[in-house]
């Protein structure tokens, strides 16, 4: 989710403004929530980047604070 979003690149990159992204695992249970000032998100590679005041929160309450995080879909790293 995001309050703003802009599209480039024949729709393959998006720039979003007041990011909110929930984390699932692969038996669809949510895993962790995210949320950043703005972020790039790359519909052919998968890989998302956030920047500005991220903050990511498990479920099991684990807080990461950091000005800027990329997330790997395809090998699903932070």
């Amino acid at each position: 989710l995001a309050d703003t979003a802009y599209f480039f690149d024949d729709n393959t990159r998006i720039e979003l403004r007041k990011v909110e992204t929930t984390f699932y695992t692969t038996s669809g249970a949510r895993d962790a929530y995210l949320t950043s000032l703005r972020g790039t998100y790359n519909t052919r590679s998968g890989l998302m980047i956030a920047r500005g005041n991220v903050v990511v929160i498990t479920e099991e309450g684990r807080r990461l604070s950091t000005p800027h995080l990329k997330y790997d879909q395809s090998t699903n790293e932070i």
